[in-house]
């Protein structure tokens, strides 16, 4: 729960910047080594990933009761970047974990 409270905080942050990248892959590096460091698999540290996503999605469509066309829009928008900004944090969280398994003798 604390990894996931810090994910979402961080993930706030970047919503609104014109190109959030760089700063995903500040914090996800970071949230990628230690996770690593922790033990957690790949494939794990992806499907946390991936539960935080379908948990932001699942809350949107439970608090969205679209009443215009113009509220329909805003709500495409907002999906579209919340898949952008998941494309980044799945690549960064990927690259970094091969990075440091490749460094790390045994751990493959």
């Amino acid at each position: 729960m604390p990894q996931a409270a810090e994910f979402y905080r961080k993930l706030s942050s970047v919503y609104t910047l014109r190109d959030p990248f760089p700063t995903i892959a500040d914090f996800m590096t970071k949230f990628a080594r230690t996770r690593f460091r922790e033990g957690v698999p790949l494939p794990e540290a992806f499907y946390a990933i991936t539960l935080m996503r379908r948990h932001i999605w699942l809350y949107a469509e439970f608090q969205a009761i679209f009443i215009n066309v113009m509220e329909q829009q805003q709500a495409l928008d907002s999906q579209t970047r919340t898949i952008l900004i998941f494309d980044y944090i799945v690549y960064v969280l990927t690259d970094t974990y091969v990075k440091l398994m490749g460094e790390t003798p045994g751990k493959k």
